[in-house]
């Protein structure tokens, strides 16, 4: 049967009202899952010293059966009690209970002996049910815990404001970092866009000169016939006179492979030009998109910088606020074990379950029991 971690919760008052909205809220985490009250006990013990009490739990017949001691062990009133914070050995107790669940009329009688007439008490001892399922997946993934405890609110809220101010000014850093990559990214998207735009006008224009290359020569092509057919002309007429006909064709010939050779090398001197305008434009564009690039590598390797730094100073701080947990711990120990004392200074809890309170204290994860150790080692030393 798994079980999540136990809290045990004590609340006294000087008179005899029905704390109801305290009952309320443990109804409403109740009906949430958040918790499982294994045992929550009222009592009012009135003027006259008659007690009236009232159990409620959430425990099924079977959980009853095996958990039924577990609160008047924590509170000392079994024949037994607690002698180690052990769990093991406190699991392996509550196995071999044959009890009932719950508290018997002498035991609370004996609880309630402790408390002054005309006033009450809540004993509440609940299980943090939403942590069932996480203990489970973090013993499968071989986890283990290597801390718990409450940290105290004081020390939480110091913490906090040191760290959400260093948090604030990382996320402002990377904040202008970014800002200031994106823009030189927005600049050298901008610039490789001017280059690829000439690079696309040079190749129209190389387009343009082979088309005109090709119109060139298409044209000396017809010249090239139309010479060809004046040279026959001439040929034909050369019966008639054949030295004028014979020069005649000659000059027209010569003039045919004349013009087909300028037209030729017009074309060829227009697609050359084309194509070193072409080249041009995409070496530019290539030394642009490389500037570019530098541009917004440097940029992020500037903001990965800001970030190791910003990494940095939040291990700092989160290691000063462990600090400052560690020692706000010992003080809870100790004003714990101080409230113990006062309590039975008052009369309220008898001397001889001082030992078994404290470590009943430590059992319910309210303080860890290094901590426990220390405080009341200081106590004992200063006579308290």
């Amino acid at each position: 049967m798994s079980i999540g971690p136990l809290q045990m919760v004590i609340i006294g008052f000087d008179n005899e009202a029905y704390a109801k909205e305290i009952v309320e809220e443990l109804k409403a985490a109740r009906r949430e899952g958040s918790i499982r009250l294994f045992d929550l006990l009222y009592l009012i013990k009135h003027a006259d010293g008659t007690v009236s009490s009232k159990q409620v739990s959430d425990l099924t017949a079977e959980e009853k059966q095996a958990f039924g001691r577990l609160v008047s062990r924590f509170l000392g009133l079994g024949a037994e009690g607690i002698a180690q914070n052990n769990v093991a050995e406190l699991a392996e107790s509550l196995k071999e209970s044959d009890t009932s669940y719950g508290l018997t009329e002498p035991e609370i009688q004996k609880l309630a002996d402790q408390i002054p007439n005309g006033s009450s008490a809540i004993l509440a001892l609940f299980e943090h049910h939403w942590a069932v399922d996480l203990r489970q997946t973090i013993l499968k993934a071989g986890g283990k815990m290597l801390a718990n405890g409450y940290i105290n609110p004081d020390s939480l809220q110091i913490a906090s404001h040191e760290l959400a101010f260093i948090s604030e000014a990382v996320n402002r850093v990377e904040a202008a970092a970014i800002d200031e990559a994106a823009a030189i990214r927005a600049a050298a998207m901008a610039d490789a866009d001017v280059a690829r735009s000439e690079a696309e006008a040079a190749t129209q224009k190389r387009i343009e000169a082979e088309r005109a290359a090709a119109e060139a020569e298409e044209k000396a092509q017809r010249v090239t016939q139309a010479a060809a057919l004046k040279a026959l002309s001439a040929l034909k007429a050369a019966k008639l006179i054949a030295d004028e006909a014979e020069e005649e064709a000659m000059q027209a010939l010569s003039e045919a492979e004349l013009i087909k050779t300028t037209a030729a090398d017009e074309a060829a001197m227009a697609i050359a030009e084309a194509q070193s305008v072409e080249e041009q434009a995409r070496q530019e564009a290539a030394a642009r998109i490389a500037e570019a690039e530098a541009m917004e590598d440097a940029a992020f390797a500037q903001a990965e910088a800001v970030r190791r730094a910003a990494r940095r100073q939040e291990e700092e701080a989160i290691n000063e606020a462990e600090v400052v947990v560690a020692a706000a711990k010992e003080l809870e120990a100790t004003a714990v074990l101080r409230a113990i004392r006062a309590l039975i200074a008052a009369d309220i809890v008898q001397e001889a379950a001082e030992q078994r309170a404290i470590e009943a204290i430590v059992a319910a994860d309210v303080v860890e029991a290094l901590a426990a150790r220390k405080a009341a080692s200081a106590l004992l030393d200063s006579g308290m």
